[in-house]
């Protein structure tokens, strides 16, 4: 602090004073407790064989796959909390070296290995495969052999072994007392390494490097001698080193990370955490990644055209503003609160004037007349070699400050301030915006000295023509209030940075376009605008990182196209600062942010070649995890199938795309997604194959798809026999059916036939001689007694009767009115026959049931006959005859009920009954039953013989129930 004072105090005595060397940092992604990561000591990395990184620690296992942390501990099966060393022998097989033991790890459980029976706790501290067995450093010596099959090497266990490495025909072992050599019977130590305690070995072409407690050291193999380092960065206590593609030498420290390249060492600050600048061990993945284990948590820094130039003692302040560069190709950096900078490429200056009103804050920078000018708070310093001016008025109006600057084509200076515009040259004018509120004014763009672009802080775009200034935006209906970069491009259009995103206005038209976070930008806050060295890109700083618009397919094809960097790709700047956006001579992309000053440039980034690892992780199906094989057969109604996939390219994972398809399906390859899984649905039966390819963030596919073949089978009305089977059952279907319609065709053939005989013979009898005899005896005595009246009467009713009962016999069913009406007939007659014999009633309930009802023609008249012969016949007390007909629900039922002698004096009298009645009784009963076998329902006849009180026969009843429609 001092020292740092002392040198504030001789600045402020000169110009311009060398302060510092820049030191240019990688990106370094950290990973910690907030992503999952279980523990913040890390110990030791490995990644295996399907591309996981596996980290160990002060606090277990954990696996990454570039999007999670999966940890293991006690809970699941590892006992050991301190994770010492990490190997991989066998495919999905992890050998683990922990402070008391080894374990291994199938993918599913753990088990511990003991190596010696009499210190079960054996810290292991490196595990190495070699010539088909393993070699293990412990605090014990060397152990070798297999698991279950261990041997200890003789006088191995006076030393605590920390690495070993094979290389031209011997063994090399790092240990607590120094380097030494085995042939597996006998040990040297390497002269110079003697109680010298030894962290790592790494072996690169004909040298073998060493980190250990005294720093770096070098052995040749050609001469087996032991060189330490000079450089004073190198003889810090080294634990671990590692040497990347490129030849860069890495030194894990307990102050830092050291780089070694090109014979100059750099201290490499991870972060500002004492922590994460403690160093434990250090790791080059495949993707050529180097992979930091600290005190802090793990760290991450790969291939990045992104560099820090870090914040160097001289610049305290980490708040850039703008950043130019002048005619000689030295660079002039505004500050917030710490002046401006000159930089020409090696060390920074500070510059402080002599004499003049002190200023803190440089908002903008411009070259003009051979001199560099800086928008400060205090107005605008001149700054050149023969003298150093002020401008903090004009026109009597203090400036106080000023926030950006432009030279017009013309090489007039412009400058934005509080509530105004300057023009500058040989004299100084004064241009109001006019706003009624106060406003800044950001950004400006100089067409011609008639024509100014003026972008206002809650004010939005004006422009100035002639002595005009009005409100562009406006006027062309861009309502944007917050204007902080413009940007001219071609003739006659203009790049906008808003708080609304970036606007790309015509002028020629006033037409004007729109790109957003939908379009890719990382964030609507737009603060700084420039063009690549061939204008054919325009980055664009926002508060939420970098973005790069390839103007090529814009402009060609109207195509939007932005890349984004964030962090994850280096820019862990983050918030970019007005005018803090700038394209130097060499095509280098600088940007001022609130966290220092950053570089891009493409020549330095080294694109990832190497392709993912790509697995099939799980399947589903209707969203339920189901474990499937290799061509497993589905069952058709498993249709519904997820595929989940994985690949593992750990220098971009978010950046990592993939596509698929589904062979069998659909030949063409889907569109690339960043998505994860794939469902295909209503799948038909047949033989599928699906194919997943993935591609890193650089565009390389994996050489090979991942491929998953299954099956849906057919389900049973599809398969060939089935349908043999169908074809064959509806042909004996068919021959059944017309069979059995053939049967019932006679079967009803036969009982029509039935019914017309039994008609015929209720006919017969209906219409028999004895009967036709007694009638035309009838009608002969009323034409005896010259009774002309009632024998033609009698003769009409004889004549209506037959004409009804042959009329009747031509249909299978009639009206019960027609029924009732030719049974009064009958009635009629027989009681003019047998006059005084009996009388006889028919009734009908309701009303409407006669016409409404159906029933067989003929049906009534052989109980009626039968009561009137032969219950009647020698009954002392007058005959009486009742018809009932009524509905119960959907049946008639109809009900014959006389008073005469029953059914069981008559046969007592030995009055059985003759042939043609009981002949009569039977057709009846049998078209009943051939009525219930032809039509399904139901036509019953029941005779009841009715007694008195004292049991002496007093009648018979018929009950016949029927259906009420046929």
């Amino acid at each position: 602090m001092i020292k740092y004072q002392s040198a504030i105090l001789f600045l402020l005595t000169t110009q311009l004073t060398g302060l510092t060397l820049l030191g240019q940092s990688p990106f370094f992604r950290h990973y910690s407790v907030q992503e999952g990561l279980p523990f913040i000591q890390v110990n030791c990395i490995f990644q295996d064989s399907t591309g996981r990184l596996l980290v160990g620690g002060y606090g277990g296992l954990s696996s990454y796959d570039g999007y999670d942390f999966v940890n293991f501990g006690p809970e699941e099966g590892l006992k050991s909390t301190w994770v010492k060393c990490i190997n991989q022998i066998q495919v999905n097989e992890w050998l683990i070296g922990t402070n008391d033991g080894l374990y291994v790890y199938d993918q599913e459980t753990f088990r511990r290995d003991t190596l010696d029976d009499s210190d079960p706790n054996l810290s292991v501290n490196a595990i190495v495969y070699h010539n088909g067995k393993l070699w293990l450093g412990t605090d014990n010596g060397i152990w070798t052999g297999s698991s279950g099959d261990w041997n200890h090497l003789e006088n191995s266990e006076m030393f605590k072994v920390l690495d070993i490495v094979y290389y031209d025909s011997v063994y090399w072992a790092a240990t607590d007392m120094g380097l030494f050599i085995t042939d597996g019977d006998s040990w040297d130590c390497l002269k110079n390494t003697h109680d010298t305690q030894v962290f790592d070995l790494e072996t690169d072409r004909d040298a073998l490097y060493i980190a250990s407690e005294k720093g770096l050291a070098e052995i040749l193999f050609a001469s087996s001698t032991v060189e330490y380092a000079n450089d004073p960065l190198l003889t810090i206590p080294a634990r671990n080193l590692k040497i990347d593609h490129r030849g860069i030498l890495w030194l894990a420290t307990s102050i830092g990370l050291i780089r070694r390249a090109n014979q100059e060492s750099q201290i490499v600050n991870i972060e500002k955490n004492i922590g994460a600048n403690n160093i434990e061990c250090l790791y080059v993945d495949r993707e050529k990644n180097l992979w930091v284990g600290t005190h802090f948590g793990l760290y991450k820094t790969g291939s990045t055209s992104f560099l820090n130039l870090g914040k160097p003692e001289a610049v305290p302040g980490s708040f850039i503003f703008q950043i130019t560069q002048d005619s000689k190709g030295n660079y002039w950096i505004g500050t917030k609160n710490h002046g401006g900078y000159k930089y020409d490429g090696l060390s920074f200056y500070s510059s402080l004037f002599k004499g003049l009103e002190p200023f803190r804050t440089v908002h903008a920078i411009q070259e003009w007349n051979q001199k560099i000018v800086y928008g400060t708070e205090n107005g605008l310093r001149f700054l050149s070699k023969e003298d150093e001016t002020e401008l903090t008025s004009v026109d009597g109006i203090r400036i106080n400050n000023i926030y950006s600057m432009n030279q017009s084509p013309e090489g007039k200076l412009w400058a934005g301030g509080d509530n105004a515009v300057y023009l500058i040259d040989d004299t100084i004018k004064r241009f109001e915006v006019g706003l009624e509120t106060d406003h800044q004014v950001w950004s400006l763009a100089s067409v011609s000295d008639k024509e100014l672009w003026v972008g206002i802080f809650q004010g939005g775009l004006y422009c100035k023509s002639g002595d005009q200034i009005f409100n562009y935006g406006k006027a062309i209906g861009m309502e944007v209030n917050n204007v902080l970069a413009i940007l001219p491009d071609r003739d006659r259009y203009l790049w906008i940075g808003t708080f609304n995103g970036v606007y790309h206005i015509n002028l020629a038209d006033s037409s004007y376009s729109r790109l957003g976070v939908k379009d890719g930008l990382s964030s609507n806050l737009v603060y700084s605008l420039t063009f690549n060295k061939d204008s054919t890109a325009l980055w664009v700083g926002t508060n939420q990182g970098a973005n790069r618009i390839d103007l090529r397919r814009y402009y060609s094809i109207g195509s939007i196209n932005i890349d984004a960097y964030g962090p994850d790709q280096g820019f862990a700047g983050v918030e970019c600062n007005c005018n803090g956006a700038y394209c130097d001579s060499n095509g280098v992309i600088w940007f001022g942010t609130v966290d220092g000053i950053y570089q891009y440039d493409q020549k330095s980034y080294i694109r990832n070649k190497t392709e993912p690892i790509l697995q099939i992780l799980g399947t589903q199906i209707f969203f339920q995890d189901t474990l499937l094989k290799h061509g497993e057969e589905l069952s058709f109604v498993d249709n519904h199938i997820t595929f989940k996939y994985g690949a593992i390219s750990l220098s971009n994972p978010d950046k990592t795309v993939y596509k698929y398809r589904l062979k069998g399906f659909n030949e063409e390859w889907s569109p690339e997604s960043t998505e994860r899984s794939c469902t295909f649905t209503n799948l038909q039966p047949g033989e599928y194959e699906v194919e997943i390819m993935a591609a890193n963030s650089d565009g390389v596919w994996t050489s090979m798809p991942a491929t998953f073949s299954f099956s849906i089978e057919r389900p049973i009305w599809l398969t060939w026999w089935f349908w043999s089977l169908i074809f064959i059952t509806l042909i004996l279907a068919v021959y059944l059916i017309l069979k059995a319609r053939l049967n019932r065709f006679r079967e009803r053939e036969k009982l029509q036939r039935s019914i017309e005989e039994a008609k015929a013979e209720a006919l017969r009898s209906q219409m028999n001689p004895h009967f036709i005899f007694n009638v035309l005896n009838t009608l002969q005595h009323y034409i005896n007694s010259n009774d002309k009246k009632l024998a033609n009467q009698h003769l009409a009713k004889i004549s209506k009767l037959f004409r009804m009962t042959l009329e009747h016999s031509k249909h299978p069913e009639i009206l019960l009115e027609e029924e009732v009406e030719s049974l009064k007939l009958y009635l009629e007659l027989e009681e003019k026959r047998f006059e005084g014999l009996f009388e006889s009633s028919v009734q009908v309930y309701p009303d409407e049931l006669l016409e409404s009802a159906v029933l067989p023609p003929m049906l009534l008249q052989p109980f009626v006959e039968n009561s009137i012969k032969h219950g009647f016949s020698n009954l002392e007390r007058k005959g009486k005859l009742e018809i009932i007909c009524t509905q119960n629900g959907q049946r008639l039922e109809i009900r014959i009920k006389d008073n005469g002698i029953g059914r069981v004096a008559a046969r007592n009298r030995g009055r059985a009954l003759p042939d043609r009645i009981s002949r009569g009784i039977s057709i009846t009963e049998s078209r009943m039953k051939v009525l219930t076998k032809m039509y399904k329902r139901k036509y019953s006849i029941k005779i009841t013989d009715l007694y008195d009180s004292n049991g002496t026969p007093r009648g018979t009843e018929v009950f016949i129930s029927l259906p009420n429609t046929m």
